[in-house]
């Protein structure tokens, strides 16, 4: 897909999550050197629902922007097709490749503005080659998740719209290892600007201090909330992480 019709696409996109229903969910991988797009898209509910209401935003996206690659699920497939558990999805990739490695970064974002797109195309045309491609992520949350307060549990992120990661991976051979963090490094701090946040299953996101880290994880309004658990009921650190320095 080229620069243009990517900034589109994910334009598209964003017009439409804005408004998408609780039950609909989305979730977009950036593939460099290909270059290309996956598209996971669920519809929580029942299968003729999807149809209705899902299913003609998908046809026109694929009118838009290109029928789906000859590995991808037929968008106008069989509901046997298009159903599956979240078991099943989540085993789809199968087993980590062999000696691979991975640098993971991320941002809790608000919409997709004209300037973040155009930051998140120029981090995908700079990532180095190898013999596996990196992938930018932007996994739609929204529904319930934003209408919770931000005090009420540990979550605070209440205004983001989308979960932005960066996943570089390389291979031994490749001999990139120093370039392919570094592409890792830019790509999540190069929308600090825009970020509410870090996720905090994956790698810290620019943070300079544990303090730095803890607040982008939780937010300041719930550190000592929390550190008042942690002492209360795991005054011994049994439970602990290096990235979880309460």
């Amino acid at each position: 897909m080229s620069t243009i019709k990517l900034g589109d696409f994910l334009h598209v996109i964003n017009e439409f999550c804005r408004e998408a229903e609780d039950e609909i969910t989305f979730n977009i991988y950036l593939i460099t050197q290909i270059p290309g797009v996956a598209v996971d898209y669920f519809y929580d509910g029942p299968p003729c629902d999807a149809e209705r209401k899902l299913l003609p935003f998908l046809r026109s996206l694929s009118e838009t922007f290109g029928a789906p690659g000859e590995n991808s699920s037929a968008i106008d497939g069989s509901r046997e097709q298009q159903t599956t558990s979240y078991q099943e999805y989540q085993q789809r990739f199968g087993p980590e490749p062999e000696k691979t490695s991975k640098m993971w970064k991320s941002a809790f974002l608000g919409e997709l503005t004209p300037e973040v797109i155009r930051i998140i195309i120029n981090q995908l045309e700079s990532a180095p080659v190898c013999s596996t491609p990196h992938t930018i992520g932007l996994e739609l949350l929204g529904g319930e998740i934003n209408r919770k307060s931000r005090d009420s549990c540990a979550y605070v992120h209440r205004d983001a719209l989308y979960l932005y990661s960066v996943q570089a991976m390389w291979k031994p051979q490749d001999g990139n290892a120093h370039a392919c963090r570094q592409w890792a490094e830019k790509a999540g701090q190069s929308l600090l600007a825009h970020s509410l946040g870090s996720y905090q299953n994956y790698a810290d996101c620019g943070e300079k201090t544990c303090q730095q880290r803890l607040e982008n994880y939780f937010g300041k309004s719930n550190i000592q909330r929390l550190k008042d658990l942690k002492n209360k009921y795991d005054p011994h650190g049994v439970l602990s992480k290096e990235h979880f320095e309460f």
